[in-house]
C-alpha cells in the first residue's frame, strides 16, 4: 500500500499556496539528492505506477504525487477520470465520491479561483486549459446532481441548463450531438447518458409538481371568491410552464435517440416512459 500522505511530505516538500512544490527549502529528503526536475520526474512515475495498480488509496495517493510533481495536468486527468465516474451518488459510493468531491473543490478553491497561479501557468504552458474546463464542468454537474438527490428540481434545472448541454430547440440538436461525439472530454462522455436521463428526470418532476398544484387551484377558482381571479392568473402561468416542459422534454427524447450508442442500459427507455406520463 502507498505510505501515508506525511510520507510524500518528508520525500518531496509540500504544495506552496500558489501550487508550486517547496522542497530543499523545507528540507525535503528528495532534493538533498536530485534535481528539481529529477525529483518531479520520480514522483510522476511513483504516481503513475499507484494509478496502475488501482485501489482507493493508490489512487489517492497518485494524486498527491501528481501535485508534488507539478504535473497538473495529469492530476486534472486523474480528477476528471475519478470524478466523472461518480456524477451520480449513490449508496455504495457515498464516501469515495464524498472523498474526491472535496478533494476537487480544495484543489478549485486553492489554485484555480484566485487569477493567474502557478497550476493556470503550466496548463496555459501545457496548452491544456480544456482539462481545467472539463475539471470545471465535471463539479458544476455534481453540484446539479446533488440538487437532483435533494428533489430540488426546477433549481437542478436551471443548473443544467446554465451549462448549455442540451439543445434549447430542434436547431441546436445537431450542435449540441456533434458537440458529445466530437468535442466533450472523453472522461465525462461515456457517463453523458446519466446527465441526459437526470435532465430529463428534473423536467418530469418538475410536471409533476405542477399538475399536482394545479388541481387544489382550480378548485378554488370554482368554488369563487375574492382569490379565483388570482387563482387564475396562477393557473394559466402553470400552465403556461407546463407547455415549456413538455416541449424541452419532447427535445431530450429526440436528443437522446441522437446520440445512440452514447445513451447507455435502458437509459432512452427511461426517457421515453417519463415522457408519456407528461400529459
Amino acid at each position: 500500500p502507498p505510505p501515508p500522505p506525511h510520507s510524500y511530505n518528508v520525500l518531496a516538500g509540500v504544495i506552496a499556496p500558489d501550487g508550486s512544490r517547496g522542497g530543499s527549502a523545507g528540507g525535503a529528503a528528495l532534493d538533498a539528492h536530485f534535481r528539481p526536475a529529477d525529483v518531479s520526474n520520480l514522483l510522476y512515475e511513483c504516481g503513475e505506477e499507484l494509478v496502475r495498480e488501482g485501489g482507493g488509496a493508490g489512487i489517492g495517493g497518485a494524486a498527491e504525487l501528481f501535485a508534488l510533481a507539478g504535473r497538473y495536468v495529469e492530476l486534472l486527468r486523474l480528477l476528471n477520470r475519478e470524478l466523472a465516474s461518480r456524477l451520480v451518488d449513490t449508496e455504495q459510493g457515498d464516501e469515495g465520491r464524498r472523498f474526491w468531491k472535496n478533494a476537487a473543490l480544495s484543489f478549485h478553491q486553492s489554485h484555480l479561483s484566485h487569477g493567474r497561479t502557478h497550476v493556470i501557468e503550466v496548463l496555459e504552458a501545457e496548452d491544456s486549459r480544456a482539462v481545467g474546463d472539463t475539471f470545471e464542468l465535471i463539479l458544476n454537474l455534481i453540484a446539479f446532481m446533488d440538487s437532483c438527490r435533494a428533489g430540488m428540481w426546477e433549481e437542478a434545472w436551471t443548473q443544467l441548463d446554465a451549462l448549455n448541454l442540451l439543445p434549447r430547440n430542434e436547431a441546436e440538436l445537431g450542435v449540441k450531438v456533434d458537440f458529445v461525439f466530437s468535442k466533450l472530454d472523453t472522461s465525462l462522455k461515456q457517463h453523458y447518458h446519466q446527465v441526459v436521463l437526470a435532465g430529463m428526470e428534473t423536467l418530469y418532476n418538475q410536471h409533476r409538481v405542477i399538475k399536482e398544484a394545479i388541481a387544489p387551484a382550480q378548485a378554488a377558482i370554482s368554488a369563487g371568491g375574492g382569490a379565483a381571479y388570482q387563482q387564475m392568473s396562477a393557473v394559466s402561468a402553470m400552465e403556461q410552464r407546463l407547455v415549456e416542459i413538455r416541449n424541452s422534454a419532447r427535445l431530450v427524447v429526440t436528443f437522446a435517440g441522437l446520440l445512440q450508442t452514447q445513451m447507455l442500459g435502458d437509459s432512452n427507455a427511461r426517457i421515453a416512459r417519463m415522457e408519456a406520463f407528461m400529459i
